[in-house]
């Protein structure tokens, strides 16, 4: 379906009846071959980003899939944990930057999890949609658990999208597929869009004690597309 690398329209049926841990184990060697990865241009703005204050000396890539991000922060920090609940997908973050000193990669749930010491800076990318709205102000509760006082938690997201654009019908459709086949099969596979848009994750962040800035990514693909620097208090 994503080209000969890619999964099939068989192997993504297949991973959407599953659980979410397990249809992302069974993704796994194929999603650096979907558009499900976050993009290179995107995670280069953000390392870009991030150089361009103090150095963060402890980070932490929070569902880190394959390990992307890790790769692009590892030069930016002293050390990174790339955490994540697959052992399919940290298998491949493990066997694709092996070679990077300062990475590791842990094996947990971000909303259940405590690390042995804090962070000075935290990242997601591209697993926003796995928290349904009732369960964002615990993702954002997790992410200041984890942080230092002062610390930042970097991201991109973007405006509700117009009633214009198509995209914003055609994530309706999805979501709701999605809420069709979780109420009719279990486990359920949690994958959602328009979660933590722009002026839900503001508000989140700075009920939870969060200062918040907002900066145009620069993408020309996507000019919507903004990265938040939320500073924690």
């Amino acid at each position: 379906m994503f080209g000969p690398d890619g999964p099939s329209f068989v192997d993504l049926v297949r991973e959407g009846l599953m659980s979410t841990r397990a249809g992302y184990d069974h993704l796994a060697p194929r999603f650096d071959a979907t558009p499900f990865r976050t993009p290179d241009e995107v995670l280069s703005r953000v390392a870009a980003h991030v150089a361009s204050g103090p150095r963060p000396q402890r980070a932490l890539d929070a569902c880190c899939g394959t390990g992307a991000a890790v790769g692009h922060l590892a030069p930016h920090v002293g050390a990174i944990t790339g955490l994540d609940f697959s052992p399919g997908m940290l298998a491949e973050a493990r066997r694709r930057y092996e070679g990077l000193t300062n990475a590791r990669f842990v094996e947990d749930d971000l909303l259940a999890w405590t690390p042995d010491e804090p962070f000075d800076l935290v990242t997601c990318f591209g697993a926003l949609g796995h928290f349904d709205h009732p369960v964002l102000p615990d993702f954002v509760a997790a992410i200041h658990r984890v942080l230092v006082p002062g610390g930042r938690f970097v991201f991109v997201t973007a405006p509700v999208p117009s009633p214009m654009q198509p995209r914003l019908w055609i994530a309706h459709a999805f979501n709701w597929t999605m809420r069709v086949r979780n109420a009719l099969i279990s486990p359920p596979f949690v994958m959602y869009y328009l979660t933590f848009l722009l002026p839900e994750a503001l508000r989140l962040l700075e009920d939870a004690g969060f200062d918040c800035e907002v900066v145009p990514l620069g993408w020309d693909r996507r000019p919507e597309i903004v990265l938040v620097d939320a500073r924690r208090r």
